[in-house]
Parts: C-alpha cells; structure tokens; sequence
C-alpha cells in the first residue's frame, strides 16, 4: 500500500495554492483577500449577494466594488 504524496500549502500575498507534492501545478487557487462592507454601498448591493461584516477569498473578489480589500499575508507572514 502507497500513501498519498504530501499536500502542500503556498500562502503568498495574492493567492492561496493547494495542491499535492508530486504536481507540476497547484490543484486549487484562492485569492488571499478580506473584505469588509463599505457603509455608503448598502444601498449599491447584489441581490445575489449576502452581504457579511467580513467576505473572503472568491467571495471577496466578485464583490470588490463594495468592499475595502485587504491582503492579509505579506510574504507568507499573516498581518492584522
């Protein structure tokens, strides 16, 4: 019996990557954003959209309009 290659995880300061060690290529990307509403666009939203105190990833990203984007690692570091 084999076990799976190893999962590696890149937090850089745009995106997330996961994928397996024995790729050439990450599996899946996320963007590494927050979001937070910005008060005067409430009457701008989406109905598509739920709006939150605070929007993620993919989320985040469709809904930069809206939003004060932040990028929460800096060079792999995690920052307030």
């Amino acid at each position: 019996m084999t076990s799976p290659p190893p999962i590696v995880l890149d937090g850089g300061t745009s995106f997330l990557k996961v994928g397996y060690a024995a790729q050439n290529f990450p599996k899946y990307q996320y963007p590494s954003i927050i979001g937070r509403l910005i008060l005067r666009s409430k009457e701008q939203q989406d109905s598509n959209l739920i709006i939150k105190d605070i929007i993620c990833s993919n989320k985040a990203a469709t809904a930069q309009a809206i939003l004060q984007i932040s990028y929460p690692i800096e060079n792999g570091i995690i920052k307030k």
